[in-house]
């Protein structure tokens, strides 16, 4: 017996290839039909034989599994195992493994210095630019002071000669 799904997807398949036989679906439709009238017993004997067969397909396929991914404890096939306990063992491979995690480790070293001296450098770089912006700014300052004293004395006129004098002690008092 097939399901209305089966039954539909037989039918396009049948008139895709033109071999679609009506007459000959209609008398699969009353053998099913009678089928379905059949008496209990036949019909669970039906089943069974289903099922068993279905148990057959089950323990085959368990079988293949069973057989095609034994492992060992830690999760490795059986055949991949083999080829890993046979590369660990050769004395070459050891020695490359070796070498390759002495490398490593001087590269690891080698790149923990340059960070560091990066890092010393960066440091070093912002103390002399906290520095420059330091002296910068006093030489505004400066700048602007000059600045004013330039404008007072352009200001006054000729004031130099009295500052000179006052300076010296020589300036006569206007009060």
């Amino acid at each position: 017996m097939l399901s209305w799904e089966e039954r539909k997807r037989l039918i396009l398949l049948q008139m895709e290839e033109d071999s679609f036989d009506a007459d000959q679906f209609a008398a699969s439709l009353n053998a099913e039909v009678q089928a379905v009238n059949e008496t209990p017993a036949a019909f669970i004997d039906r089943l069974r034989l289903e099922i068993e067969n279905r148990d057959d397909q089950i323990a085959e396929l368990r079988n293949l599994l069973d057989q095609q991914a034994e492992t060992r404890s830690d999760g490795i096939a059986i055949g991949a195992s083999a080829i890993a306990d046979m590369l660990d063992s050769d004395e070459l491979i050891a020695h490359e493994r070796g070498k390759l995690q002495l490398l490593q480790a001087e590269w690891e070293e080698k790149f923990r210095a340059g960070e560091i001296e990066a890092s010393l450098e960066r440091a070093k770089l912002s103390r002399e630019r906290q520095e420059v912006f330091a002296e910068k700014q006093e030489l505004d300052l400066q700048s602007e002071q000059l600045q004013r004293e330039y404008r007072q004395v352009s200001a006054s006129g000729g004031g130099n000669s009295r500052r000179w004098l006052a300076k010296l002690g020589l300036a006569e008092d206007d009060s």
